[in-house]
């Protein structure tokens, strides 16, 4: 990754509701192309490693537009990280 570079990462997550409901979630995806993988926060963070986050860090995606009308950010995590050197 190139200094200067940005990752953004938006991932779903488990940790904001009861187990049962990730479960459900992930038995929803049993026959698409691709499963569902939940994540911790913590787990998720560590895709940022050695990089720098921009503000407001690793959140819940309503919180990056709180003037905004995202509703269906709650069950996902995202974040920008930038590469400094």
């Amino acid at each position: 990754m190139a200094p200067d570079s940005y990752l953004v990462i938006s991932h779903a997550t488990g940790d904001l509701y009861p187990e049962e409901v990730g479960t459900l979630a992930m038995k929803a995806y049993d026959r698409a192309s691709a499963p569902l993988v939940l994540r911790s926060r913590a787990e998720i963070g560590e895709l940022f490693d050695g990089l720098e986050l921009v503000e407001p860090g690793l959140s819940q995606l309503s919180l990056w537009r709180p003037d905004g009308d995202l509703q269906s950010g709650s069950g996902l995590f995202g974040g920008v990280g930038r590469k400094l050197q």
